[in-house]
């Protein structure tokens, strides 16, 4: 072990001292060509086989505005037929946008190293007016790798000096609302989104303000704790957009409607360096049309959209006074919350309590849909075998753009005299009696103490001895 360390100490100090490195090249490289006015290009530039030492400095970039920038530095040793060489390559990454159209040539980098100064070949980009179709490849997220960037110096260092990217304009930062439809029927879900379109990092969004929904019903669909981005195109320019919050909305009244803007405060630039920006989006405008005339009797206006109904007993059979659960469910796709169930009716035999109701929503796909189950108490009071009719419901589809109903099946129940009946056939002994009247069916609340029979007897003094 001792042998292999001082060899390998060995064999660098011979390369210093020898001064075995190749020979120092600089070149610079855009990575498109021709760019419009609105879009951004990176040129990236590559200082090999520089020196330890050595300082890669930009040169001053006249027609175009520097967006932001990123450093790296990595060394190597290289054994050919001429012995180890040392090589060292220095890169700087630029994220540019042009300021004026015609041809852009950005002027040579410099490398200054202890023996002198290299210099780059110039970058030259035609600029047009419009935007410039360009690479489909990401761009790079220009954040330093900490801390192999900054080998010799405080890695924070250059965040501090350089200021964080201003927006020269609300194009390169802008808060936009879109509908997933521009034409809805009254009670009909149309989806809201809030965006944050940036070209510029962002480091945190504070005051966000929310447009009022007069005339709808809203239900938030998704509200993102953290800033993620996807990338999506604006007109020919590609962003980086971050989804604000994201909800259904069901109109309650026809004739145009007018959502407002949403607006926050965007700040800007990564950790030390930021800039707080104001931004207010835009007003999104929605024709919403009256539900068409023709409605089957028993139709609210609040049942829009696509549903199936159905309906079962707990037991095809029950004893006499036992009770039985009328279970109703509707499942479909819509504003169930302010869904209007029929109630259900039962034979004048049966009675039939208030029902309890629960709502299971989900979102599927960004559509609001779910299950409204009812639960009917039913209590028979005869024998006998009793049909509970069918229930309808009556719904718009606005996709069908037609009035639907559906029905459920009628369900049979059978009340059977049970424990109680039986004793009331045995006879009218008194034993008898007394048992038909302390006997309670299954299930059923008992009283608290059990019937008694009170004797009047002859006093003492009169009965015979």
């Amino acid at each position: 072990m001792r042998r292999t360390g001082s060899a390998g100490v060995a064999l660098a100090a011979w390369l210093v001292a020898s001064g075995a490195y190749a020979a120092v090249e600089v070149r610079a490289e855009a990575d498109r060509g021709e760019v419009g006015l609105p879009d951004t290009f990176v040129v990236t530039i590559r200082a090999s086989d520089a020196p330890r030492g050595s300082n890669l400095v930009l040169p001053q970039f006249d027609g175009a505005e520097v967006l932001n920038q990123s450093r790296g530095v990595s060394s190597s040793v290289q054994f050919g037929s001429g012995g180890p060489m040392v090589r060292q390559e220095l890169t700087v990454t630029v994220l540019l946008r042009p300021t004026r159209t015609g041809t852009l040539t950005l002027p040579p980098a410099e490398l200054h190293t202890p023996e002198g100064v290299v210099k780059s070949n110039p970058v030259t980009i035609t600029v047009r007016k419009t935007h410039v179709p360009g690479p489909q490849a990401q761009r790079p997220g220009f954040m330093p790798d900490f801390p192999s960037a900054f080998p010799d110096g405080d890695p924070f260092a250059a965040l501090r000096d350089r200021e964080a990217p201003r927006p020269r304009s609300e194009g390169d930062l802008f808060l936009r609302s879109e509908v997933d439809r521009k034409e809805v029927y009254v009670g009909e879900q149309v989806t809201l989104s809030y965006w944050i379109f940036s070209r510029v990092d962002l480091s945190r969004v504070d005051n966000v303000g929310m447009p009022k929904l007069d005339g709808f019903w809203s239900e938030d669909i998704e509200s993102p704790t953290n800033l993620s981005f996807e990338p999506r195109t604006v007109d020919g320019v590609p962003y980086r957009a971050y989804l604000l919050r994201r909800q259904a909305l069901f109109p309650t009244k026809p004739g145009p409607r007018e959502i407002g803007a949403v607006e926050a405060d965007i700040t800007t630039g990564f950790i030390f360096a930021g800039h707080r920006e104001h931004r207010v989006g835009n007003v999104v405008s929605l024709k919403v049309k009256p539900l068409p005339p023709g409605a089957p009797a028993g139709f609210a206006p609040s049942n829009v959209g696509s549903y199936i109904l159905s309906a079962e007993l707990s037991a095809a059979t029950a004893e006499l006074g036992s009770p039985v659960t009328l279970r109703v469910v509707l499942e479909g796709q819509g504003n169930l919350k302010e869904l209007v169930l029929p109630r259900a009716t039962v034979p004048p035999a049966l009675k039939l309590y208030e029902p309890t109701a629960q709502d299971r929503i989900s979102v599927v796909r960004g559509r609001i849909q779910g299950r409204r189950t009812q639960e009917y108490l039913v209590v028979a009071q005869q024998t006998g075998t009793f049909q509970v009719p069918s229930i309808s419901f009556v719904y718009f589809d606005p996709e069908q753009r037609r009035y639907e109903t559906v029905r459920t099946q009628p369900l049979s129940l059978t009340v059977t005299p049970g424990e109680a009946g039986a004793l009331r056939a045995a006879g009218p002994t008194p034993a008898a009696a007394d048992a038909v009247r302390n006997v309670l069916p299954a299930g059923a609340l008992r009283p608290l103490r059990l019937e008694s029979r009170i004797e009047t007897r002859a006093p003492a003094w009169r009965r015979p001895v």
